[in-house]
C-alpha cells in the first residue's frame, strides 16, 4: 500500500512537468499570436509570434496589463468588458455583439488592426 501511494505521488508530480513543457512547445509552435493573461489581466505567457506582431520582447509583456496592448481611449471600456467577462466565460470573437473595432498597440506604438479570439483556459486542479 505505501508502495502504490509513493508510484502514484511520483506519476503526478513527474506529469506536471511534462505536460507544461508540452504546453509551452504547442504555445510556440501556434501559427498566431497568443496572449494568456490570468483573471487579473497580468499577461502570463506569449508566444514568439506575439514578438513579431507587437514588436515587444517576452520580458516587456511578462507581467503587464493585456490594456498596455490597447490605445489609452479604449482601455477602459476594456477592463469593463475584461470584467464582464470574467463573470460568464465563453468562446467567442472579442467585441462580438458590440459595435468594436479596437486597434492594438504595436511597438513603437503605432496602432495595428488584428483579429482577436477570447478563451477560458482551466488549469488542471493539483
Amino acid at each position: 500500500m505505501i508502495n502504490r501511494r509513493r508510484s502514484a505521488s511520483l506519476s503526478r508530480s513527474t506529469r506536471q512537468p511534462w505536460t507544461h513543457d508540452k504546453f509551452q512547445a504547442l504555445l510556440e509552435s501556434a501559427p498566431d499570436a497568443m496572449v494568456i493573461a490570468n483573471e487579473h489581466g497580468k499577461i502570463t505567457l506569449v508566444n514568439a509570434q506575439t514578438e513579431r506582431l507587437f514588436g515587444y520582447r517576452r520580458h516587456e509583456l511578462l507581467g503587464q496589463s493585456v490594456e498596455m496592448l490597447i490605445p489609452e481611449r479604449y482601455q477602459g471600456q476594456h477592463l469593463h468588458y475584461r470584467k464582464e467577462y470574467g463573470q460568464s466565460p465563453r468562446l467567442r470573437p472579442m467585441g462580438a455583439g458590440r459595435e468594436l473595432d479596437v486597434p492594438f498597440i504595436e511597438k513603437p506604438f503605432t496602432h495595428k488592426a488584428i483579429e482577436r479570439r477570447i478563451r477560458q483556459l482551466l488549469e488542471p486542479s493539483s
